[in-house]
């Protein structure tokens, strides 16, 4: 049915179910390895093998993102040629494509997984991975040049990080031969950190060292607490999730260079002020709900834990949700739900974030907004490995909450009472409230959850006796096999 409309009139026109059959439909086809030696070279083909082999592992299943399906075929016949073994490709993925995917490696018990494409690098927590990485063009020259030019212009003492997408890692080397006479710092991705390379001339790994001083968001580098000023240029997409990340961790300047022939100062002005409203949202709330969205990156259960903690000790109610990857139609079916904290790793990011209908924010915002021993900091993270015990940015909860005095909410403009759980007096209102001390009333918390349960398509299940398979139904809709057409009964 195709819809036409201008300013006086709505026309509708209908069309005929040959025609809707027969429309051709414009696709977009990824690019395709033309011979088996691109495809060795785009994947890593030989390193994979290498792997494999090395680690004496008998079930690997390759992972790869939708744009890459069209390749992984061929993948993984070359690689079962070579080992001589069976692989499983993984192709929908239980959460985002940039997480290694445990949770659906283990239906078959596999020992390693290799994740090819983007990722986020975040650490799991059962199986051995190997990473290939996609190899994205880049005029290295320029490049340099571009960066050699910004040292120049920057007074010293002066240190500059470079940090690269995963996709361009492979430019690394000749970067670094270009500024060897530059005070840079290399960010590099770690695969695997008994195979780290030395990030620059002061690196821990040149003074018998084992690690990197530093290692954030997959990156792993040295630098020292001096007052050196420091600039930060990451090399990849401007709207890389990585460099927002990487924005509000570490301080100082910023820059882009996404192989335009430019540095781009990044501004994140709006994004944080989009960020104080949620916090100020949240603390309204009183129905929220936690967003399970990994359940392969190390730390996550104790994440969990942390942002229930959270939400209880405000009074509030709290809701534990595994729906794998959120989407809009999803999370409308939980209505009494006011906010969502999403446990996920650093670079996931909902498509199409706008349409929910509940604002959906990270661990750090929870804590902003429920921890009031937390105060606001220029650095920042995104990462919830951070805020957990044990992590770089962990700030102890008080023993109670320590301001119960009523403050005015920046959002409804209403006073909101902050209620200390432990001291709570509940008495039953007629009016259907509960009283709380100092005959603050408290509207009643939805219970309409608690009451749900969901039994799956069929509860018979294992009362249906088993039979044998019998030939369904064939022909088109029209027209079955087993049924009288009218005209001929005629």
């Amino acid at each position: 049915m195709n819809m036409k409309s201008d300013s006086n009139r709505c026309a509708f026109r209908f069309t005929r179910s040959e025609e809707a059959i027969e429309r051709k439909v414009d696709v977009m086809l990824p690019d395709i390895c033309s011979s088996e030696n691109e495809l060795i070279e785009k994947y890593d083909l030989d390193e994979c093998v290498k792997w494999i082999t090395d680690n004496n592992l008998e079930k690997v299943c390759l992972q790869f993102p939708d744009s890459l399906l069209c390749d992984s075929v061929e993948v993984s016949l070359w690689l079962e040629k070579q080992i001589c073994r069976k692989l499983y490709i993984l192709g929908d993925t239980s959460y985002g494509s940039c997480c290694v995917d445990e949770v659906a490696a283990e239906h078959i018990n596999a020992d390693g997984i290799i994740h090819f494409g983007h990722t986020c690098l975040s650490p799991t927590v059962r199986l051995p991975v190997f990473y290939v990485f996609p190899k994205y063009s880049l005029d290295v020259t320029k490049c340099v040049s571009i960066i050699r030019q910004h040292c120049s212009a920057v007074e010293s003492p002066f240190v500059l990080v470079l940090v690269f997408d995963v996709g361009y890692s492979h430019h690394m080397k000749f970067i670094r031969d270009g500024l060897s006479d530059c005070d840079v710092v290399m960010a590099e991705p770690i695969k695997n950190k008994n195979h780290s390379c030395a990030c620059s001339k002061t690196c821990c790994l040149l003074s018998g060292g084992t690690e990197h001083s530093i290692y954030k968001l997959g990156r792993g580098y040295c630098l020292d607490n001096s007052n050196e000023s420091k600039d930060i240029v990451f090399i990849g997409p401007k709207e890389s999730r990585l460099l927002y990340n990487f924005r509000i961790s570490l301080s100082g300047n910023i820059y882009c260079y996404s192989g335009n022939g430019q540095l781009e100062p990044v501004d994140i002005g709006k994004t944080l002020q989009r960020c104080w409203y949620f916090i100020e949202k949240l603390r309204d709330a009183k129905t929220v709900g936690i967003i399970v969205g990994t359940l392969g990156v190390n730390g996550f259960l104790e994440a969990i834990r942390r942002v229930s903690t959270l939400i209880r000790r405000k009074g509030k109610k709290c809701y534990v949700i595994s729906i794998g990857k959120p989407t809009v139609a999803k999370l409308a079916n939980f209505p009494e739900i006011e906010m969502y904290v999403m446990i996920s790793c650093p670079e996931a990011v909902l498509e199409n974030k706008k349409d929910f209908y509940q604002p959906v924010v990270s661990i750090m915002e929870a804590e902003m907004a429920l921890n009031e021993a937390r105060s606001w900091s220029e650095i920042s993270t995104s990462d919830f490995r951070d805020v957990i015990p044990g992590g770089n940015y962990y700030v102890e909860l008080p023993e109670s909450n320590t301001n119960l005095d009523p403050d005015v909410s920046l959002v409804s403009n209403k006073i909101r009472y902050n209620v200390d759980v432990e001291d709570i007096t509940v008495q039953s209102g007629d009016d259907g409230t509960i009283q709380l001390r100092a005959d603050m009333p408290l509207d009643k918390l939805s219970s309409n959850l608690s009451n749900r349960s969901w039994q799956g398509l069929d509860p018979s299940l294992g009362q249906v006796p088993v039979t044998k398979s019998v030939p369904g139904r064939s022909g088109i809709p029209q027209a079955y096999s087993d049924e009288v057409l009218h005209s001929a009964s005629k």
